[in-house]
């Protein structure tokens, strides 16, 4: 639920009164979006690291041997063994196999090394177990067939390395085999540079983050299977991309483990206040301080790949942008399912939300393509308000009654997809607007009457495609009147499944239908089907309540078991119970009906 619905309610109350004096009222709000609209299309960078190890299929052969199972053997030359430590001096490509039960691999070599693990266990346990410092390019491979094993130590004497393997230049995971990764310190896998994961199966289970880099993190064809206390995956600075392959990440338990979220919105819910980027401070920390499942600092690109995500706080986010052109995903999140503080893009892929705070959340999001199927906690897709100033001074806010959110924020767009949401809280939530061209957009909304099924600040424009929104009437916006035809019915009692709502054409067709699993009594639809001078019969139940002849704009109407009244249209830009049809009705001067505001038997402006 949007937390601008307070000041909706104040500036009715101040309305009201300054009316009665004859004086009017506007709201002037400072724009402060500067430099971050700009920033809204940002994209995830292309890694040429990426590009180049794209190609690896077969296993790579060498004629550098290690065998570190009793007296370490080593056939070839770079390679050195002292003290527990292996160290690889020269770039090449070095076989590791046996175990090693105290120590690590230390790569000092300047050129390109890679590391072959061929049925290798490492243990450390007051280090990190593969360990570069100033390698081009460190790949460590697993050959196919082959089982290892790496775990460090819960403390370590040198803390320069942030994970069980460490690089602090660009870091190859790669090959047909399979590597476990215990991570007690910090992280599994880390890189002050970027990380690009190719083939190969991975276990990574971790302190703080399963990934961890400060550049770009790409996975291209892995199965990788994430449990971190921290993020699963964390690009600090930069982008993460995902290309393909299966990726199954839990980060702190999962989240059912996710705090409960309180809020003071009209007896709603609010998310808790979790960390809106790592900070350096955070490194230093204890425990892990973030608990997404993919997080990167400018961009997150999905564009493939079967992703299973489990997380206590957001599963994807991004504090720029994020974009999904392709992909599976099933997603369980203790708080949004998909972030951008800026912007969100959907142009494909199959989203599966179970259970969420809130689904998609950005303050720009545009859908054109893609099965989305949500069920949250609170608003199913919210257009937010910028949210990177920790200060909230309202200055960010849409003014009631019209008027331009913060620049760049408060967006709302589908032309195309498949959309079905399930929401407690609003269905479809703009601070500012929504404009639908095209899809198919169901929304099953809130029982209570404290959201809608639809909530904008300042328009809602539907040119193309069908929506159909359901739920309480209570706080329920309609459609504008400058787009396509639509019927805002309001019912004199609640229907719940299998009841159900249905339209025929003249010729008896069915050509829209809600039945929602929860109660509701208020319901829109908007379709391309419904054309001006056509008429529809209204099915309620399979009991024919009536014949409504289809008008411009949006035809409201009351339903009762007598049939059809059409009710009274309105002229304010917006009201508790529909865009143009909502001011208006009702006892009172403000339409509340009997009760001030609406709080009693007039339910926010109920038309009975």
């Amino acid at each position: 639920m949007t937390r601008n619905k307070k000041i909706i309610l104040i500036s009715l109350i101040c309305t009201a009164a300054l009316s009665v004096m004859g004086l009017s009222l506007y709201f002037v709000f400072n724009n402060n979006a500067s430099d971050k609209s700009a920033a809204s299309a940002v994209s995830a960078e292309k890694s040429e690291l990426a590009r180049k190890v794209s190609g690896n299929t077969t296993d790579i052969e060498t004629k550098n041997l290690i065998e570190l199972s009793g007296t370490p053997k080593i056939t070839g030359s770079g390679a050195s063994f002292k003290n527990g430590v292996l160290t690889i001096s020269d770039g090449g490509i070095y076989e590791i196999s046996g175990t090693l039960s105290d120590g690590y691999v230390n790569v000092t070599a300047k050129d390109e090394v890679t590391l072959v693990l061929n049925n290798a266990e490492i243990t450390n346990s007051n280090g990190c177990c593969i360990y570069s410092d100033d390698t081009k390019n460190l790949t460590v491979y697993t050959k196919s067939g082959s089982e290892n094993t790496l775990t460090d130590g819960a403390n370590y004497t040198d803390t320069d390395a942030k994970g069980t393997i460490f690089s602090n230049d660009d870091l190859v995971l790669d090959g047909d085999g399979k590597l476990t990764v215990n991570a007690n310190y910090k992280h599994a896998v880390a890189s002050d540079d970027q990380i690009v994961i190719n083939n190969g199966e991975y276990d990574l289970t971790a302190a703080y983050d399963g990934v961890h880099a400060n550049d770009i993190i790409t996975l291209i064809s892995p199965n990788i299977s994430i449990s971190a206390q921290g993020d699963g995956i964390q690009s600090d600075l930069s982008s993460v991309s995902v290309l393909g392959g299966r990726v199954n990440i839990t980060t702190a338990g999962g989240s059912e483990n996710a705090p409960t979220k309180q809020s003071n919105d009209f007896g709603g819910k609010r998310k808790a206040d979790y960390d809106i980027q790592y900070t350096e401070s955070e490194e230093s920390a204890d425990s892990p301080q973030s608990f997404k499942g993919i997080k990167a600092e400018t961009a997150v690109d999905i564009s493939g790949g079967t992703l299973t995500l489990d997380t206590y706080d957001d599963a994807v986010h991004s504090n720029n942008s994020v974009s999904i052109s392709g992909g599976s995903f099933e997603i369980s999140a203790g708080d949004d399912a998909v972030h951008g503080d800026v912007y969100l893009t959907v142009s494909g892929g199959d989203i599966s939300v179970s259970s969420c705070y809130e689904g998609l959340e950005a303050g720009t999001i545009e859908i054109k393509n893609g099965n989305i199927d949500i069920t949250a906690f609170d608003d199913g897709i919210n257009a937010v308000e910028d949210e990177s100033s920790s200060e909230d001074d309202m200055t960010d806010r849409a003014p009631f009654g019209g008027g331009p959110a913060e620049e760049g924020y408060g967006s709302l767009i589908i032309s195309g997809g498949k959309i079905v949401i399930d929401a407690e809280g609003d269905g479809l939530d703009s601070n500012a607007t929504i404009d639908i061209s095209g899809g198919s957009t169901v929304v099953y909304g809130p029982e209570n009457d404290g959201n809608g099924s639809l909530d904008y600040g300042t328009s809602c424009t539907v040119t193309g495609g069908t929506l159909i929104a359901g739920g309480s009437s209570g706080m329920a916006q309609a459609t504008d009147d400058n787009g396509q035809s639509a019927l805002m019915f309001y019912l004199d009692s609640s229907l719940s499944s299998p009841e159900n709502v249905t339209l025929k054409n003249s010729d008896g067709e069915e050509i829209l239908q809600y039945q929602s699993k929860k109660s509701f009594n208020c319901v829109l639809f908007s379709s391309s089907e419904l054309k001006k001078g056509d008429t529809v019969t209204l099915i309620i139940n399979g009991e024919q309540l009536g014949e409504i002849e289809i008008t411009e704009g949006v035809y409201y109407a009351n339903v009762s078991t007598g049939g059809i009244t059409e009710a009274q249209g309105g002229s304010g830009q917006m009201g508790f119970s529909g865009n143009r049809g909502g001011i208006n009705r009702g006892q009172s001067d403000m339409g509340m009906g009997r009760e001030d505001f609406g709080m009693g038997q007039g339910d926010f402006d109920r038309p009975f």
